[in-house]
């Protein structure tokens, strides 16, 4: 796939999630929705990194681009936060989201208390996911793609 047309993935994946954050969640006002809008965050993000690799690699800077998504990130990072703007807390909020991501796929229970979408691992660990973290995702999420773009021209 060429990195313009992954990049625009990551943008159409980005206003999925806010489409669903702004138009389905208050309209159906299920509280499960929101694991399907992190899902739709974290595929954009990923999407946007490796549309910055292919480009690298396109432009003879990188030999390869990793098919992990974890040594991806790892070489993302590791490479072009200066050159992105970017800085620590960036990626201690996509290892947040995959965090949760990762949770949510392995948990036992999930419990609705109030305004928070619980979820309970084996090890009885509970993860908590509300409208206020999902903005601040989306938010975060929106920063990172546009920092990654300006590096795309």
């Amino acid at each position: 796939m060429e990195y313009n047309q992954m990049f625009r993935e990551a943008k159409r994946e980005l206003s999925l999630a806010e489409h669903i954050m702004t138009v389905t969640l208050p309209f159906l006002n299920d509280k499960k929705i929101y694991f399907n809008i992190l899902e739709h965050i974290n595929n954009a993000i990923f999407n946007g990194m490796r549309s910055f690799l292919l480009m690298k690699k396109e432009h003879k800077e990188l030999r390869i681009v990793p098919e992990s998504n974890e040594l991806a990130k790892q070489l993302f990072f590791e490479m072009y936060t200066d050159s992105l703007g970017l800085s620590s807390l960036d990626e201690r909020f996509i290892n947040e989201l995959e965090h949760i991501l990762k949770s949510y796929k392995k948990s036992q229970v999930e419990i609705e208390r109030g305004q928070n979408q619980l979820i309970v691992l084996p090890s009885y660990e509970t993860v908590s996911v509300n409208d206020d973290k999902i903005k601040k995702y989306l938010k975060d999420a929106k920063d990172f793609i546009t920092k990654t773009e300006k590096g795309l021209v």
